[in-house]
């Protein structure tokens, strides 16, 4: 896994540009650091997610869901896919998704769009492989 100072370091600056999936690692990596999530808290939620999956698993299949899922947690880019499996890796069944616009102004004010987001608690996602790479 990523060092956890290297991610604390770089949510500390705004995001300038990118692809809206470095965005989405972005803003997932800003969400470990303002939880103060360590190395070895990541490791225990990774724990306690595979329990929950539900889905046995052996020894190497095991092995290979840790790695794929770390994997993908920390790399510089993340799916809307894999941002909802790191929410769920936490545990998360609800959040607000907020767009504020500032170069819209509208009396003064930006422009702002939110809704509510459910994720069924009761849906099992098989995480063993990693996401298909976009071509």
């Amino acid at each position: 896994m990523a060092n956890h100072r290297d991610m604390r370091t770089s949510i500390e600056q705004p995001i300038r540009s990118g692809t809206s999936d470095s965005i989405l690692a972005s803003m997932f990596r800003h969400i470990l650091a303002s939880n103060n999530v360590t190395n070895e808290a990541f490791n225990s939620h990774l724990e306690k997610y595979i329990i929950r999956s539900g889905i046995p698993r052996d020894l190497k299949e095991l092995s290979s869901l840790r790695g794929n899922l770390k994997k993908e947690l920390t790399k510089n880019t993340m799916s809307w896919r894999v941002f909802v499996k790191a929410l769920r890796f936490f545990n998360i069944h609800k959040f607000e998704l907020v767009i504020r616009i500032h170069s819209q102004v509208k009396n003064g004010n930006p422009i702002e769009y939110s809704r509510m987001v459910n994720l069924d608690p009761n849906e099992v996602l098989d995480f063993s492989k990693e996401e298909p790479e976009e071509k």
